[in-house]
């Protein structure tokens, strides 16, 4: 009798188990480069933000479970969640229809990037999943702010160039401010939208120089010298 496809079930739920169990940044930061590249590479539709929110939901159900929240936050979130799926799924393609599901995104997107900085903060030990966790951290603050910017934007002009914006553009905008590259093409019009920009400069860069910069010195320090040869 053969026994290969009962092995391979039981190896698949032993993954399956093993990346709920463990701390599984890596996971989450896998999760937020795919839904970046989708809503970049992929028409602007409603369809493209369900799926895309449905990979956002994924990775916020497992940093629940990996920060350890309580059981009522969790389920207020999951709740969240659930808004934002029926919204993304019902309503059109067009961008100004979803300022309500992309409030809701920033709003979540904040508590997420929270939860994991006080979990890794409070870890002992310094691991690859912690610094995975950290760049999680630093994608999703690209995210919220790209969310924040598309928020601010349904209620008045966010750049100086004439158009419509799409979730593409603010997507863009906001990672090149994150990394401080600014090319120019895209330039925010108005006080707040030029707060909202220098604020996310200022926040990314202190958060690369203090959080990620000490993390992976402790990871560093900590990993084992390497063999004395002869």
């Amino acid at each position: 009798m053969n026994n290969a496809p009962v092995e391979a079930t039981a190896q698949n739920t032993h993954l399956l188990k093993r990346i709920w169990n463990d701390e599984s940044y890596g996971l989450v930061l896998v999760l937020i480069v795919s839904v970046y590249v989708l809503l970049e590479a992929a028409p602007t539709t409603a369809l493209t933000h369900f799926v895309a929110n449905v990979l956002i939901g994924t990775g916020f159900v497992i940093i629940l479970r990996v920060a350890r929240v309580r059981i009522q936050v969790s389920l207020a979130t999951i709740l969240l969640i659930a808004i934002v799926l029926v919204f993304s799924l019902a309503l059109s393609g067009a961008d100004r229809s979803l300022v309500f599901p992309k409030f809701i995104e920033t709003v979540l997107l904040a508590l997420a990037s929270l939860a994991i900085v006080f979990r890794i903060l409070k870890d002992p030990l310094v691991t690859s999943e912690t610094i995975f966790g950290a760049l999680s951290v630093y994608l999703m603050i690209g995210m919220l702010f790209a969310s924040a910017d598309a928020v601010l934007g349904d209620f008045t002009a966010f750049f100086v160039s004439a158009g419509n914006s799409s979730m593409k553009d603010y997507l863009y905008f906001s990672f090149i401010t994150l990394s401080t590259v600014g090319y120019g093409d895209l330039v925010p019009k108005g006080n707040l939208p030029r707060t909202f920009a220098v604020i996310e400069a200022i926040l990314g860069q202190l958060y690369l120089v203090t959080v990620v910069a000490l993390l992976v010195s402790n990871y560093i320090r900590r990993q084992p010298p390497p063999p004395l040869t002869r």
